[in-house]
């Protein structure tokens, strides 16, 4: 068994799996209380009633206000961050320093900005250590058989990537750089806006939307919108058009269903001889649900088995989402600094 703990037991950490729309496991304590493999031994929280809370559902487990108490205690191999992303960098400066944990499965954005995110890349490898992000998608069999459809070509190259989510680029629209870039690939050029009329405040830092377009190196486009006028608005959409065929992804209300998935190829119209137009058509959606938050911690013990480093969601591709968002921020600045002359 591994040995697990928590830092961090507010939303993603403990109460999320409490929202009825959710099917599946969200929340890193259920994940690991739930997989075969891990014992959850310990959380830590600086809020009292969130520990008394969560010793009601996990009696077992012991609660402390001090996260380095708690590693002083117990020697744990998997330690999750979940605390606000400001203290991200301090606290993985700190855990990295214990030599039982072999792996942190850290909260996305992972860094406060690019510079800390690529800190704690270097951190975690310097201590053979690996770093995981939760950009769960990258586990999910939904996604992952996209993934599939565009590496074996079956629609085509993709010409654009078209991506509607709500503001807060490191809270929230991040997940939607991420899927991008997944599919996309690594970028040429990024040029953007910040929203100004809105701006969303997370745990007391200012989080702007935006609007950006993406230029991948493999010759597709992106399109970026992000962008609100209330914190509690949800939007995550996204359009790809191939070559060959179109794909449509839409997380609406009931957010674990897979069914919003649609797949389209392009095809002859069998039925209208006159017709010389190919027309799309739905294409067969092989894909089935799983839960991604225990085959997230399932990669992570084999990377820990095996010995390597790279998850399949990890801070390599966090740092690229990181990069597209330093990216808008500067052409947002610079387009400032040219309307001001």
């Amino acid at each position: 068994m591994y040995k697990s703990a928590i830092i961090g037991i507010g939303q993603i950490g403990y109460k999320i799996d409490f929202d009825p729309n959710r099917k599946f496991i969200w929340s890193h304590s259920k994940a690991y209380s739930y997989h075969k493999l891990t014992d959850l031994v310990a959380i830590s929280d600086l809020n009292e009633k969130y520990c008394q809370n969560f010793s009601t559902d996990f009696p077992d487990v012991k609660t402390y206000s001090s996260y380095l108490k708690m590693l002083d205690e117990h020697e744990v191999q998997i330690v999750s961050i979940c605390a606000p992303t400001k203290f991200h960098y301090s606290i993985v400066s700190k855990v990295s320093k214990y030599e039982s944990v072999k792996a942190i499965f850290i909260e996305k954005p992972v860094g406060n900005s690019y510079d800390d995110c690529v800190n704690i890349k270097r951190i975690c490898e310097e201590k053979n250590i690996i770093l995981a992000s939760n950009y769960m998608r990258r586990w999910d069999n939904k996604y992952k058989y996209i993934k599939e459809i565009i590496n074996n070509n079956q629609l085509g190259k993709i010409q654009t990537i078209v991506a509607y989510g709500t503001t807060s680029m490191l809270t929230s629209a991040s997940h939607l750089i991420d899927l991008m870039l997944f599919y996309g690939g690594e970028t040429s050029w990024v040029f953007g806006e910040l929203q100004k009329d809105y701006v969303r405040k997370v745990n007391g830092i200012e989080d702007h939307g935006s609007v950006a377009f993406i230029k991948f190196k493999e010759g597709g486009f992106g399109f970026l919108k992000a962008l609100s006028k209330n914190d509690n608005n949800f939007m995550f959409e996204l359009d790809i058009l191939f070559e060959d065929g179109r794909l449509t992804i839409s997380e609406p209300w009931n957010i674990d269903d897979q069914s919003l998935i649609k797949i389209m190829n392009f095809l002859p119209r069998n039925n209208d001889p006159d017709c010389k137009y190919n027309c799309l058509k739905p294409y067969l959606n092989k894909s089935h649900s799983n839960e991604r938050m225990i085959d997230a911690i399932s990669n992570i013990i084999s990377c820990i088995k095996d010995g390597r480093l790279n998850p399949l969601s990890s801070g390599k591709n966090a740092i690229e989402v990181h990069k597209v968002i330093r990216d808008i921020k500067n052409a947002s600045l610079n387009l400032q600094v040219t309307h001001s002359r």
